[in-house]
């Protein structure tokens, strides 16, 4: 079985490393790159990771949950719009199933 290690640098992007590694700043980055597969990872939202900076760590847990509320409350409603909206189709045309 093969182990694979991920690595991924927060702010970091490839043409900002890339300047770093010409320059010889980043030497051990630069052989990981060479000799391995190397690419773009996509940020997540809500962040799982506490900011630093002037952001309380509390003012950020309540933003991350605010937001997973928000989406679960979305995700109930657009299920419950589905849900009358098949009756109907089902009340309408006698339709006995779906695929």
């Amino acid at each position: 079985m093969s182990k694979v290690m991920v690595i991924g640098l927060d702010g970091a992007t490839w043409d900002l490393l890339d300047i770093f590694i010409e320059e010889g700043a980043l030497p051990n980055l630069q052989k990981l790159r060479e000799n391995g597969s190397w690419g773009n990872l996509k940020s997540s939202f809500p962040a799982r990771t506490m900011p630093a900076g002037n952001v309380s760590q509390l003012e950020k847990i309540l933003e991350n949950l605010t937001f997973l509320i928000l989406n679960i409350l979305i995700k109930t409603i657009k299920n419950l719009v589905l849900q009358i909206l098949i009756k109907r189709i089902i009340w309408k045309y006698g339709i006995c199933y779906l695929i």
